[in-house]
């Protein structure tokens, strides 16, 4: 028998537009390290309880290839939380397929799966090594610099708030105030990539709320009024968790709120609409509001090649790690010192990853916490991979008359 076994090999949680490239980067480096069997799993681990597993060995090249640049999940994704019987159940079937290594393509909750997979492994005395490639468009895992799938994400939300002001301010004698709704969890990452949509002064957006900035109607109102003073229009990006300052979700007392996967995440959605309702009945004004919502993730367009390149990396490197021994291990991205960006790839254990969340540091906000510092642009432009499109305006040349 082959000691290396077969690798297996699944995608969990949100898809994003990169989430493939790492599923590739797993089956190219796998298909010469002398696996047995190279299996990917249908909707991660339900998937490997139901039998759904794919041959990715037998897949040709150009398959590989053109999934590569692909968005979303092409095994499936899934947001299933074993339960203590299933995981039993699930390490049977890792025995029956000789699979000694265990690649898992996610994000925080996949990280805690794959943790509990290997202590149930361990206790039952099966040898396997567990690896966890990290993805996630929130940006909020621990111990790395970043994600793969931000870099990509934060650049279709940097063009979506560029275009979103273009749009405002040839409506703004209309519709002067435009709030746009991100995802990105408990964590400001991804409403705070906007900042990158500023080509000159007075560009949106003209506010940023990310949930770690709680948010009083009274100073929120006083602000889009400075910027229709000056601006004549206001483009705010708002962090579908944004709170309050009792620290509660904005438009919480929505009764279509407050649902929860199965991992206890709230599925929040109302920031948006409950901030232009208050615009409207307090300033009289008309104010839109636009829900991007999962098309953020999987935007085929916006694509970021330093996020795709990285997101293939991650997934190499996640093979290279279980070659060596490793296990109960996440592979990490590493920026290196210097003017010049570059990004490696790390180790850290599970342990410390599961379960956790990174938020936005203070030294990336700036503006009371309602817009982003240099610092925090200069950490993120590199990830989105290039220049963003630039558009022109017209001159302030009057006719002659």
């Amino acid at each position: 028998m082959n000691p290396k076994g077969a690798l297996l090999v699944g995608q969990a949680g949100g898809p994003t537009s990169v989430i493939n490239a790492s599923l590739v980067g797993v089956v190219r480096e796998a298909a010469s390290s002398g696996y047995t069997q190279i299996i990917g799993m249908r909707h991660g681990v339900s998937g490997l309880l139901t039998g759904e597993l794919v041959d990715l060995g037998a897949q040709p090249p150009d398959v590989l290839t053109r999934l590569h640049r692909t968005p979303s999940s092409a095994l499936g994704a899934t947001r299933h939380r074993p339960t203590d019987d299933e995981l039993g159940i699930a390490v049977r079937i890792l025995r029956q397929l000789d699979v000694r290594s265990l690649i898992y393509i996610g994000g925080n909750d996949s990280a805690e799966t794959l943790r509990r997979i290997g202590a149930a492994a361990s206790a039952e005395g099966y040898g396997i090594r567990c690896v966890h490639v990290p993805k996630t468009i929130d940006n909020d895992l621990v111990l790395t610099d970043h994600t793969p799938g931000y870099g990509s994400a934060g650049r279709h939300v940097a063009i979506l708030t560029r275009d979103a002001g273009r749009d405002t301010e040839a409506m703004r004698h209309t519709d002067p105030v435009k709030l746009l709704e991100v995802p990105g969890r408990n964590a400001g990452w991804l409403a705070a990539s906007s900042a990158l949509a500023r080509e000159a002064e007075g560009d949106a957006p003209h506010l940023i709320i990310p949930p770690e900035t709680l948010v009083s109607a009274e100073d929120f109102l006083a602000r889009i009024e400075r910027a229709l003073a000056k601006h004549g229009c206001a483009v705010v990006v708002v962090a579908e968790t944004a709170r309050g300052r009792d620290g509660s979700p904005i438009g919480s007392d929505d009764p279509t709120m407050g649902s929860a996967d199965a991992f206890g995440h709230r599925r929040l959605s109302g920031a948006a609409s409950y901030l232009s309702a208050l615009v409207a009945s307090r300033l009289k004004v008309r104010a839109r509001w636009e829900k991007p919502g999962t098309l953020i993730r999987t935007s085929g367009i916006s694509l970021s090649d330093v996020d795709l390149a990285e997101a293939e990396e991650v997934g190499r490197a996640g093979v290279r790690a279980a070659d060596s021994g490793m296990t109960d291990v996440m592979v990490t991205l590493v920026r290196e010192p210097g003017a010049v960006y570059r990004c490696t790839t790390g180790y850290a254990q599970l342990a410390g990853i599961a379960n956790r969340e990174r938020r936005m540091p203070a030294e990336y906000f700036a503006d009371d916490g309602y817009d982003v510092s240099r610092a925090f642009v200069d950490y993120i432009t590199p990830l989105v991979g290039g220049p963003l499109p630039s558009y022109g305006r017209l001159l302030p040349i009057r006719l002659r008359r």
